[in-house]
């Protein structure tokens, strides 16, 4: 075999182990419904930034109106700014990702990936109801 056509098999071989996408801690293909579990992933992103931007340091525009756009004046009169708000954020944004694997990825819930995505939720979030959680 020349040298061009193992590079041509090397080259085909890397480029199909590039295909599997990792969606969190889990591989994208291994659930039952990668598109959607990839989909309901993205969502997730989208609604935690919409959260943080809306909502964390200074970012409300409530806020925003009542001190006038003043940066200090939101930085001491805004209550729920800064790393609390995040983790609430942070907190509603791995609940949701269990919500995912639940929903598109359930054939992988005895899983580490998905034992590593409820202790995400455990660690971040304040006081979670681990009754209700589904693990």
């Amino acid at each position: 075999m020349s040298l061009s056509s193992r590079a041509l098999l090397a080259l085909a071989a890397f480029s199909s182990l590039s295909l599997a996408k990792d969606v969190g801690y889990f591989e994208a293909s291994a659930c039952a419904d990668p598109k959607a579990f990839e989909t309901c992933y993205k969502n997730v992103d989208t609604n935690y930034a919409n959260c943080a931007n809306n909502n964390c340091a200074g970012g409300s525009q409530a806020c925003y109106n009542s001190c006038g756009g003043n940066q200090s004046c939101m930085d001491q009169n805004c209550p729920g700014l800064g790393m609390n708000c995040i983790n609430a954020c942070e907190c509603e944004r791995s609940a949701l990702k269990i919500d995912c694997a639940g929903q598109s990825c359930w054939n992988q819930v005895y899983s580490c990936e998905y034992q590593n995505t409820v202790l995400d939720f455990l660690n971040v979030c304040t006081n979670p109801n681990q009754d209700e959680s589904p693990y």
